[in-house]
């Protein structure tokens, strides 16, 4: 479980159940509407040398305003470079203006 509050606070902001699932936290931090739509990713290649694993929202999914989590090994990653490159390869497959 994960709990994050503000500095001095007793009460927690946010809290994770022990046990959750991937989908559960989706859904706490980023509401059902979300939780829904998300589809499991699972891809490995030896020769490559890669492994995948986690959610991505599928295309019935859409917000005026998009949201792009990343993590690797288990930590948060915020590359506006890696970002831009994952829209630009899927930009003829989005709505104009909405993710």
């Amino acid at each position: 479980s994960i709990t994050c509050k503000k500095f001095g606070e007793s009460k927690s902001d946010v809290q994770t159940s022990t046990g959750s699932s991937y989908v559960d936290n989706i859904r706490l931090l980023y509401g059902t509407a979300l939780a829904r739509e998300v589809t499991a990713v699972d891809c490995s290649d030896d020769q490559l040398g890669f492994q995948v694993q986690g959610y991505i929202s599928n295309p019935n999914y859409n917000r005026k305003k998009a949201s792009f989590v990343l993590f690797i090994n288990n930590r948060l990653v915020d590359s506006a470079t890696l970002k831009k490159s994952i829209e630009a390869v899927y930009a003829d497959h989005l709505p104009k203006h909405t993710h």
